[in-house]
């Protein structure tokens, strides 16, 4: 899954209730998971829903979730969109 929200020319601020509220849900994940026992495990699928904001906006979270999940002991780490709509997700790791 490739980042689909990296194409949006306009920068946005992390300053919207409803952004900070699942980046803090989506920090929280990666925090549960930072365990060795994760060792060998390929990737780490996160479900947020995705369709609360524009793409755009995600963009201004994602370079922090990457710097977070960086240390995971996972190779990829995926922020995926709700199963029921059209498939959509951002790679941070």
């Amino acid at each position: 899954m490739t980042n689909s929200y990296s194409n949006s020319s306009v920068p946005f601020k992390c300053d919207s209730p409803a952004l900070n509220a699942t980046k803090k849900g989506i920090l929280r994940c990666l925090s549960k998971k930072n365990n060795p026992r994760y060792e060998g495990v390929f990737y780490l699928l996160i479900q947020a829903n995705l369709t609360t904001l524009p793409k755009g906006r995600w963009e201004s979270i994602s370079e922090e979730l990457s710097q977070d999940a960086s240390n995971l002991p996972f190779q990829e780490v995926h922020i995926i969109g709700n199963a029921e709509e059209l498939p959509s997700g951002f790679r941070i790791k």
